[in-house]
């Protein structure tokens, strides 16, 4: 478990990480990356394809499907990097 600790030392306000730093991410330049924002869009654009159950029943939409998902995967595979504790 790894907790953040606000403390004042002389005057000042600083912010201390207690626990297990080794599974600690820094997700914020994920958030922003170009992989990030593909995987966003391709999720976004399958949704509206898949029925309640995730299935894709129309065969017209499973090439679509084919390369979202395609697409999905490798930018899962390049944000893999900022969340090491993951793997």
């Amino acid at each position: 478990m790894t907790t953040l600790a606000h403390t004042k030392p002389a005057g000042r306000t600083a912010t201390s990480i207690i626990g297990e730093p080794e599974v600690v991410e820094d997700a914020s330049t994920a958030e922003t990356s170009a992989a990030w924002l593909d995987l966003k869009s391709a999720v976004i654009a399958l949704q509206p394809l898949q029925t309640q159950n995730g299935s894709i029943p129309k065969k017209s939409d499973h090439a679509a499907a084919t390369k979202l998902v395609t697409r999905i995967t490798t930018a899962i595979a390049a944000l893999a990097p900022a969340f090491p504790h993951d793997a």
